[in-house]
């Protein structure tokens, strides 16, 4: 028997920002090494800095589709999210 599952998941999304930066980027942010950061207003410039001067990968994010994905992966799903 074939079984139907429909999911619905709501956040507000979020888009993670991965780098390889160097350790005297961290020192002139005051960043934590091998760390999450959540930005603050001091924060703002970081980005340009970012994108302008290191290889980034831009990934959707945030726990609703972090949980979609581990659905596909557990119940096997040949879906995209």
């Amino acid at each position: 028997m074939k079984h139907s599952i429909k999911l619905l998941a709501q956040e507000n999304p979020l888009m993670d920002l991965i780098a390889n930066v160097t350790k005297s980027f961290l020192l002139k942010y005051n960043l934590p090494f091998n760390a999450t950061v959540i930005a603050t207003p001091h924060l703002m410039p970081i980005y340009q800095d970012l994108l302008q001067n290191f290889n980034c990968t831009l990934r959707p994010a945030g726990s609703a589709f972090n949980t979609l994905r581990a659905c596909q992966v557990t119940l096997e799903f040949n879906v995209s999210i």
